[in-house]
């Protein structure tokens, strides 16, 4: 599924864009921070290369029930959120701000509150879930920050994971950061 707008932000004196992530847009930095952070569930056996990436990127942008964004300063890629399908109304989502120099600024929240709202709107997709490894502090923090409840119900990936979830409506609600 592919974002067919952008959304221009102003954070902090920075001129920011969320828009669809496109193959010329995966850099060597990107590639690097997807190896380097022990969070990244695809990471544990296998180094991810540019290639790898690339294909990564174009078939979720080929996809119906997959979407991934970019977040952007000066045209580069800082920071990325995605979704995949769970049900009609269900998307599991996720987010990686790569690029430590733009850690701290709230563009995780800006980024799952936009593609949260952008899933309501496009897909009428009532709830979003999020999986989140035990030992990721910073995820569990950002998760409830967005007042995302635990899910005791749904089934884990992985047993060391925590599983949230939030009906988009009162995400909306409680996060004005894009609207």
């Amino acid at each position: 599924m592919i974002l067919n707008e952008a959304k221009n932000i102003k954070k902090k004196n920075l001129h920011l864009i969320i828009r669809k992530i496109v193959s010329n847009d995966i850099a060597n930095d990107y590639v690097n921070g997807l190896n380097s952070n022990k969070f990244v569930r695809y990471n544990i056996k296998d180094k991810i290369n540019k290639t790898f990436q690339i294909k990564y990127i174009d078939d979720h942008n080929r996809s119906t029930d997959k979407i991934i964004i970019g977040i952007f300063h000066k045209n580069k890629l800082i920071g990325t959120c995605g979704a995949q399908k769970k049900s009609k109304k269900k998307y599991y989502i996720g987010i990686f701000i790569f690029n430590i120099k733009y850690r701290g600024f709230s563009l995780s929240k800006i980024l799952i509150s936009y593609l949260s709202h952008y899933l309501r709107r496009r897909e009428s997709v009532t709830y979003v879930y999020a999986s989140v490894n035990r030992k990721n502090k910073v995820s569990h923090n950002l998760f409830k920050s967005l007042k995302f409840k635990e899910n005791l119900k749904e089934k884990k990936r992985y047993k060391s994971d925590v599983v949230y979830f939030i009906k988009i409506e009162k995400l909306i609600k409680l996060n004005h950061l894009i609207t």
